[in-house]
C-alpha cells in the first residue's frame, strides 16, 4: 500500500528545497537525501512519483540559481577568500577544461555555477540543466527505490571509509604542521659563509 501524498507533503517540500539548496552550489548532500527518499519510497513510506517531480524540479531550479549566481558573481568566486576557496579553485580548474571542449559536459558533470562563470548561454544552459537534474534525480531516486537498503549500506560504508580517510589526513596534516611550527621555534636560524650574521 503506497502513503498518501498528503501524509508526507513536509517530506516532499523538504526534499525540495535540499535539491535546490545542493545544485544552487552549497555543500549539501542532496544526492545522499535523494537516496534515503527513494529507499522510503521501496519501503512505502513515501510515493516515487512524488519524490522524482519535488526532487527534479528543485534540481532544475537550483541549477537555474546556480547558474544566475555563477553569472552575476563570477569574478567573486574565483577570487574570493574563505573556507571553500580552494574547493572553488579545483572546481574552476575542471569546470574551464570541460567548457572548451563540451559545454553539455560542464553543465552535467560541474556545478551549475561553473556554467554562468564561464558566461555559457541561456539557450544552451537551461536544456541541459533540465536534462542533468532529470538524469540525476531518475538515477539516485530510483536506485534507492529499487535496490534499497543494500544501496544504502553501501553508501554507508563508503562514507564512513570516506569520513575516517578524512580525518586521518586531517590528524597527519595538523601533527606536521605543529611539529614545523614547534622545530622553527626551537631551532637557531642556520647561516652560511657570506651572510651578513654568519
Amino acid at each position: 500500500m503506497t502513503a498518501p501524498v498528503e501524509a508526507f507533503a513536509g517530506a516532499y517540500v523538504a526534499l525540495f528545497v535540499v535539491m535546490l539548496l545542493a545544485w544552487a552550489g552549497l555543500p549539501i548532500a542532496g544526492q545522499a537525501a535523494l537516496l534515503a527518499a527513494g529507499v522510503l519510497a521501496g519501503d512505502g513510506d513515501l510515493r516515487i512519483e512524488w519524490v522524482l517531480v519535488s526532487a527534479g524540479l528543485g534540481s532544475t531550479a537550483g541549477g537555474a540559481i546556480g547558474y544566475w549566481i555563477g553569472f552575476h558573481g563570477g569574478s567573486g568566486l574565483r577570487s574570493d577568500r574563505g573556507p571553500l576557496r580552494a574547493m572553488r579553485q579545483n572546481e574552476l580548474a575542471r569546470g574551464a577544461k570541460l567548457v572548451k571542449r563540451h559545454v553539455p559536459l560542464a553543465v552535467l558533470f560541474a556545478p551549475t555555477w561553473i556554467a554562468g562563470v564561464y558566461h555559457v548561454t541561456w539557450r544552451t544552459f537551461l536544456p541541459w540543466n533540465v536534462i542533468a537534474a532529470v538524469t540525476w534525480t531518475l538515477i539516485t531516486a530510483l536506485g534507492g527505490y529499487w535496490i534499497g537498503p543494500e544501496m544504502a549500506r553501501a553508501l554507508g560504508v563508503a562514507n564512513a571509509a570516506i569520513l575516517a580517510a578524512g580525518v586521518i589526513v586531517v590528524g597527519a596534516a595538523a601533527f606536521y604542521v605543529w611539529r614545523r611550527t614547534h622545530a622553527s621555534r626551537e631551532d637557531p636560524p642556520e647561516t652560511y659563509p657570506g651572510d651578513p650574521d654568519g
